[in-house]
């Protein structure tokens, strides 16, 4: 890989890399205004957005995720969101 390669083709290429198992699934809903504090995640995870919109930032990259987005997250990983409108994920 390019050592100049944006984040979005990095974490992609960790998907393509990554067995991805689901062992849980379910729905959160949150309201306008929340915001997740920095948290880190021993194993990765699969986000999709329902509802709503988020501000997503994962080890210092920004990402705006629209209703359909779906958003692969690295286990390890450091990450914080917020959501001016009401959202389902």
């Amino acid at each position: 890989m390019l050592a100049s390669a944006s984040p979005l083709i990095t974490y992609a290429a960790k998907l393509l890399h990554s067995q991805v198992t689901i062992l849980q699934a379910f729905v959160r809903q949150y309201d306008a205004g929340y915001t997740q504090a920095t948290n880190y995640v021993a194993a990765p995870k699969l986000l999709l957005v329902v509802r709503g919109r988020l501000d997503y930032c994962l080890d210092d990259h920004q990402w705006q995720l629209e209703p359909g987005s779906m958003f692969y997250r690295p286990g390890w990983s450091e990450s914080r969101w917020k959501s001016d409108v009401p959202c389902t994920l």
